[in-house]
Protein backbone atom coordinates (compact mmCIF):
# COMPACT_ATOMS: atom_id res chain seq x y z
CA UNK A 1 0.00 0.00 0.00
CA UNK A 2 1.85 3.38 -1.14
CA UNK A 3 4.91 1.61 -2.46
CA UNK A 4 5.00 -0.10 1.34
CA UNK A 5 4.64 -3.96 1.59
CA UNK A 6 1.84 -4.78 4.37
CA UNK A 7 1.15 -8.80 4.10
CA UNK A 8 1.06 -11.69 1.90
CA UNK A 9 -2.05 -13.31 1.21
CA UNK A 10 -2.11 -16.87 0.84
CA UNK A 11 -6.18 -16.67 0.81
CA UNK A 12 -9.24 -15.39 -1.38
CA UNK A 13 -9.60 -12.56 0.91
CA UNK A 14 -7.62 -9.66 3.16
CA UNK A 15 -9.01 -7.10 5.15
CA UNK A 16 -7.40 -3.90 5.48
CA UNK A 17 -8.65 -3.12 8.85
CA UNK A 18 -9.79 0.21 9.30
CA UNK A 19 -7.84 3.56 7.54
CA UNK A 20 -6.92 6.79 7.57
CA UNK A 21 -8.42 9.32 5.69
CA UNK A 22 -6.34 9.87 2.57
CA UNK A 23 -5.88 8.38 -0.65
CA UNK A 24 -3.78 5.31 -1.17
CA UNK A 25 -2.60 3.18 -3.85
CA UNK A 26 -3.69 -0.70 -3.69
CA UNK A 27 -1.44 -2.89 -5.35
CA UNK A 28 -1.20 -7.22 -5.25
CA UNK A 29 1.09 -9.20 -7.31
CA UNK A 30 1.33 -12.69 -7.89
CA UNK A 31 4.53 -13.91 -6.45
CA UNK A 32 6.58 -17.48 -6.91
CA UNK A 33 7.19 -19.69 -3.96
CA UNK A 34 10.81 -17.77 -3.47
CA UNK A 35 8.78 -14.50 -3.22
CA UNK A 36 10.03 -13.47 -7.01
CA UNK A 37 7.17 -11.37 -9.09
CA UNK A 38 5.84 -13.45 -11.68
CA UNK A 39 5.78 -12.27 -14.80
CA UNK A 40 4.08 -12.75 -18.62
CA UNK A 41 6.67 -11.74 -21.10
CA UNK A 42 8.06 -8.97 -19.88
CA UNK A 43 4.87 -7.34 -17.85
CA UNK A 44 4.61 -8.32 -13.85
CA UNK A 45 1.50 -9.68 -13.04
CA UNK A 46 -0.15 -7.37 -10.65
CA UNK A 47 -3.38 -5.50 -9.70
CA UNK A 48 -3.41 -1.57 -8.77
CA UNK A 49 -6.19 0.64 -7.41
CA UNK A 50 -6.49 3.87 -6.19
CA UNK A 51 -8.65 4.41 -3.37
CA UNK A 52 -10.52 7.03 -1.37
CA UNK A 53 -10.83 7.52 2.41
CA UNK A 54 -13.01 10.47 3.26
Amino acid sequence: MNGKKVNRLYGNYYHLGELEKGIYEIKVTLNANNHGVLFAGRKEIAYRTVIKVE
